[in-house]
């Protein structure tokens, strides 16, 4: 268990519903993703942008959740964004998501004869 100044938090591999539902609307949220319905999959990204200060400031979310996302974020290789780091320093560290972690996909498209490597243009 992690303990915070007044809080020991349970860790947990995934948020509760409601932490989820309060910070999908992060204030930026929408720099790390568009549409709302892709944001729960891209949380870790979205919440390491914000600081506790900023997290505080969003109905709902108290100590105790913003210790369960501390929790959490440190689980997924994040952190909270700290009082005067810049956000381009923490979008900085953000590395490439692939769906697929085999090849790419032209070149399994190439093998399997679906595409003609002669007309394929980058």
């Amino acid at each position: 268990m992690a303990k915070t100044k007044s809080t020991t938090v349970k860790p947990e591999s995934v948020l509760p519903d409601r932490i989820i539902q309060l910070t999908e609307n992060a204030p930026y949220a929408p720099l790390v993703v568009r549409h709302t319905v892709d944001r729960a999959a891209f949380l870790p990204e979205i919440l390491s942008l914000h600081t506790k200060q900023e997290l505080s400031q969003i109905p709902g979310l108290g100590k105790a959740s913003i210790a369960t996302i501390e929790v959490w974020l440190a689980e997924h290789g994040r952190r909270l964004r700290m009082p005067g780091e810049s956000l381009d320093a923490v979008i900085c560290h953000f590395g490439a998501r692939r769906k697929h972690t085999g090849e790419h996909r032209l070149g399994a498209r190439l093998q399997s004869g679906l595409v003609d490597a002669n007309h394929h243009r980058p």
